[in-house]
């Protein structure tokens, strides 16, 4: 026998594999045909069926129709409209009926006439001619205070006051340690404003809730000017020390109770003014915040208006004016302080 090289073996075998693909591609597509073709005369006969079951539904359909109305004999008022139900429908169908007419002779009964009563007659009630009001003044609107952006209201106006003295007599004191350095009631005791002119705390964070009861103390004594003097203990205390409007909005609420209180006149507000220690960490560092609260401060008093007045003594600030580094010396308010006070205050 002849041998078969290795290269038409090869051939041979690749011919036979091509052959067998391409059978059963054809196999494959000649199934795919027959099911399209099978799937195609079903759907024509659903189709059909579908068809003539709607014809004969439309056939069977009743229609509907509108009845006249019957006279009734009795009394001879018109029949209304009845629905009937032909079983084969949801909605009421109106059937027509020919009208039915029967003739029922009857005897009138004889009628005894009333006697008539005259019906008393009563006047025309009068119409009162329209009067036209006259016209009254009109009344101004309320005046609304503009609510602030900056994320508290502003406070209520204040009334008119009593004469402010020059020599500040009549001018009271509310703040904080600082304050209170400048009555008898401070743990320096200088003496220099009557005791019963300051309504101060002493210590070292600032308790709002302590303030509002000086504030509401102050508020009564009938005072011509209030100064008051916070921020010192209030830099440092806050969470973010870089934002002031919490400080703001606590120093607002004070504010306000001296108002309710009774509290009258011109209010002044003083800047903060820093320390010179070292020794206590909460008041390291604070002076990088003290300009931007002082502004804040300055925006609340703006925002308010008229009887409200901020003071910038940041000039004041020059030289050794400590006592202890957290305090100012005696002299400092004797010689600085009061006298700028009774040049601003009139």
């Amino acid at each position: 026998m002849k041998k078969i090289s290795k290269e038409k073996a090869s051939s041979y075998k690749k011919f036979i594999r091509i052959s067998i693909l391409v059978a059963t591609l054809s196999v494959i597509a000649s199934i795919g045909l027959l099911i399209y073709v099978f799937h195609g005369m079903e759907e024509e006969k659903r189709l059909e069926e579908l068809a003539v079951k709607t014809s004969i539904d439309a056939q069977q359909t009743p229609q509907q129709t509108m009845t006249e109305p019957v006279a009734n004999p009795a009394t001879k008022e018109p029949a209304t409209h009845l629905p009937t139900d032909t079983g084969n429908s949801d909605a009421a169908v109106m059937t027509t009926a020919e009208p039915i007419v029967i003739n029922i002779e009857t005897t009138p009964e004889p009628t005894t006439p009333e006697p008539t009563t005259p019906e008393p007659t009563t006047p025309e009630p009068t119409t009162p001619e329209p009067t036209t009001p006259e016209p009254q003044p009109e009344t101004p609107a309320p005046q609304t205070r503009p609510v602030s952006e900056r994320g508290y209201d502003p406070l209520p106006p204040i009334p008119d006051g009593p004469e402010v003295l020059p020599d500040l007599a009549n001018t009271i004191f509310i703040g904080d340690s600082r304050t209170k350095t400048m009555s008898h009631g401070g743990k320096l005791e200088f003496g220099l404003v009557p005791d019963d002119h300051v309504f101060a705390i002493w210590g070292g964070q600032l308790d709002w809730e302590e303030c509002k009861i000086c504030a509401r103390e102050a508020g009564k004594s009938g005072a011509a000017a209030v100064v008051f003097w916070f921020g010192v203990n209030d830099v440092q205390m806050y969470p973010n020390r870089d934002d002031p409007m919490a400080f703001i909005r606590n120093y607002r609420d004070m504010v306000e109770e001296y108002i309710n209180a009774g509290g009258k006149g011109r209010m002044y507000f003083m800047s903060i003014l820093t320390t010179q220690t070292t020794e206590r960490d909460y008041y390291v560092g604070q002076e990088e915040n003290i300009a931007a609260w002082n502004a804040a401060l300055k925006q609340f008093c703006e925002e308010n208006g008229k009887g409200y007045y901020y003071l910038d003594i940041t000039h004041l600030y020059s030289g050794r004016i400590f006592c202890d580094n957290v305090h100012f010396a005696k002299w400092w308010y004797e010689e600085s302080l009061l006298p700028y006070l009774r040049e601003v205050i009139r």
